[in-house]
């Protein structure tokens, strides 16, 4: 009797596995923050559900605002948290003067891209003003000795000269 409770122990660990092998996991996790894409951040901090284990590193996620949206953008402060580079999560003033700063950068590059712009195209012009200066002072050189025609030899020449 003892060996069949014990074979429906496992069988029935066996089926309750398989099922939570199926169903997707629930996260317990604490709700640190949210960004401005609607990305939701959560935590669970070192050693708060097995401190048995002695963890200590917090295990952090989030959750995108689309379902399965891996590709979306997160900003570099809370990507920065998600990887352990930080400890605390960033504000919601944090957040806002970096893209203030990012926007500056951003006009800054393009002033500079456009100034850079104009600066190539000045020289490309000028390049193609003194090719063509070159080009209009010199004519083909024109020598005694040679033939001034094709066809025409030296003696022809000479001959017309006297």
């Amino acid at each position: 009797m003892a060996s069949s409770s014990g074979s429906r122990s496992i069988l029935r660990m066996i089926i309750k596995n398989f099922i939570e092998s199926v169903t997707p996991r629930k996260r317990r996790g604490d709700f640190v923050g949210r960004d401005n894409f609607g990305n939701k951040y959560y935590e669970i901090p070192p050693g708060k559900f097995y401190p048995s284990r002695g963890k200590r590193y917090p295990v952090r996620w989030y959750e995108t605002k689309v379902s399965d949206d891996w590709e979306q953008e997160i900003p570099t402060e809370w990507e920065a948290w998600l990887r352990g580079r930080r400890t605390s999560a960033p504000g919601i003033e944090e957040i806002e003067i970096n893209a203030r700063i990012m926007e500056m950068k951003k006009q800054k590059g393009a002033e500079v891209e456009d100034q850079a712009r104009k600066e190539r195209e000045l020289k490309t012009q000028s390049k193609e003003n003194s090719e063509t200066r070159e080009l209009q002072k010199k004519s083909f050189p024109v020598y005694e000795d040679y033939e001034k025609n094709p066809g025409d030899s030296f003696e022809k020449i000479s001959r017309d000269k006297r």
